[in-house]
């Protein structure tokens, strides 16, 4: 007969192993789950700025080929909300992010001839530590979004 007696359970090594790694992998999930949001806030933005150029688009045929408004000294694309909503946006889209002073922007040029829209990165700096934002000019050829160094300025 043997007079050992073996007690049911976990050591607590055995314990702090198995919370490591669910930590390990909750923050491997959180990580993903963060890049994901922001892919969809982004993909939101685009969606926004599409609707923002269709209805400026439909505002300039309306109005002999001119853009609603100027740069103002603040460029808030709210600052043409007149112009735009009901007759060519149920409302302003808003950034999902950002909000006020970060919010989206827009300005007209060529005496209301051009326009420029501008939106926000959530990570504004490119490798080399340089502030960018996207920029899309309507002037631009086959709609193309590019980064243009000057929007750093606003």
């Amino acid at each position: 007969m043997n007079n050992f007696s073996y007690k049911k359970g976990f050591t607590l090594i055995e314990l702090l192993v198995v919370i490591a790694i669910i930590g390990l992998l909750a923050s491997a999930i959180m990580s993903s789950l963060s890049d994901a949001r922001q892919k969809s806030r982004h993909a939101k933005r685009l969606q926004d700025m599409n609707a923002v150029m269709q209805a400026l688009e439909m505002y300039a045929s309306d109005n002999k080929g001119l853009y609603p408004g100027d740069c103002g000294n603040d460029q808030l694309l709210s600052n043409i909300k007149d112009d735009l909503v009901s007759d060519y946006l149920p409302k302003l889209p808003r950034d999902p992010f950002f909000t006020g002073k970060n919010d989206y922007r827009y300005c007209a040029s060529d005496k209301n001839r051009k326009y420029m829209l501008l939106m926000r990165l959530e990570k504004p700096y490119d490798d080399n530590g340089t502030n960018r934002w996207w920029c899309r000019m309507s002037t631009s050829p086959n709609n193309v979004w590019r980064v243009y160094p000057f929007c750093s300025e606003l």
